[in-house]
């Protein structure tokens, strides 16, 4: 089933945009009073995630491998953007790759799997061997891939699609419209494809999201939320280069909780620094310098 999900014309985005346009101050504001309503509701589901994870002495359920580290897209919202992006430009080795999926597949590992983090993973151009590396390799787990469509096409899609059980294509347009690249394979997956599990998201590059810990261009500074957050307990994010970011928000890396270039999957896992992590986490978001600049709460896919 291929959807299209339009996020352009909805009221919340029409609103969102124009106030960061006309009064960014007001934008800012509505955003945190947003924040505020939902972390009651917050604290309960984390608090009580952490407790099961930890009682169950269970380890990460999603693993994101980045093999390059760059975008192709100017969005307002990222840190990562092709103009913005401070970090050099990496492309993980084979060698690595194999290596890392040599250890999941070691550990049964049966959660989410990405081949993508903060990054555009068209970009490498090897994505569709390696997805089918990856699904060889992890039978059992969910792979899944985001994507912003621009390198898509119809011979792309074809090949990526028998390696993935969801397929997201955020078509970031601020006029509502499907990119050329993107209308090709949704009018190929409509005729040809329709038990393709793939969603096309239509969105906006100047849409207001999270803070991105600090690190979003369109965002300001916020006070720490006073909430733990469950992502320090249950995310792998792997960059170019093996080594292992604190999460997902940490998007240009500034923390490394180990290095699977040298290190076995648990020696990173159970690193000193993730675990002293783990302990700030649980006594709220000030204590850590990325946490504390965060306002993600990632509770869709948890209630």
């Amino acid at each position: 089933m291929i959807r299209i999900i339009d996020q352009v014309h909805t009221r919340q985005a029409v609103v969102s945009s124009l106030a960061h346009r006309l009064a960014p101050h007001f934008s800012e504001a509505l955003l945190r009073r947003r924040t505020r309503r939902s972390l009651a509701r917050a604290r309960q589901i984390i608090d009580g995630i952490i407790a099961d994870v930890t009682a169950r002495g269970a380890e990460f359920d999603r693993v994101e491998i980045e093999t390059v580290s760059k975008c192709n897209n100017t969005c307002e919202f990222c840190p990562v953007n092709r103009l913005v992006d401070p970090r050099p430009a990496l492309r993980m080795t084979d060698q690595l790759f194999d290596r890392i999926i040599g250890m999941l597949s070691e550990r049964r590992v049966n959660g989410g799997l990405a081949l993508f983090s903060n990054n555009e993973p068209l970009l490498d151009s090897r994505i569709e061997n390696l997805a089918a590396r990856a699904r060889r390799a992890l039978p059992d787990a969910y792979h899944y891939l985001y994507t912003n469509g621009i390198l898509l096409s119809v011979e792309r899609f074809q090949k990526l699609m028998p390696s993935l059980h969801h397929l997201t294509i955020n078509n970031y347009a601020n006029d509502g419209r499907l990119l050329p690249s993107v209308r090709s394979v949704y009018e190929y997956a409509k005729t040809y494809m329709e038990s393709a599990n793939v969603d096309i998201f239509v969105r906006r590059k100047d849409e207001l999201l999270t803070t991105r810990a600090g690190t979003a261009p369109n965002r300001g500074p916020i006070t720490p939320l006073d909430v733990s957050c469950f992502l320090p307990f249950s995310q792998l994010i792997i960059r170019p280069d093996g080594k292992i970011s604190q999460c997902c928000e940490d998007a240009v890396g500034r923390a490394t909780l180990g290095d699977l270039s040298i290190q076995t999957l648990s020696e990173a896992w159970n690193s000193p620094e993730r675990t002293a992590l783990q302990v700030r986490i649980l006594r709220g978001r000030a204590d850590d310098p990325i946490c504390r600049s965060c306002d993600t709460l990632d509770l869709d896919s948890r209630e």
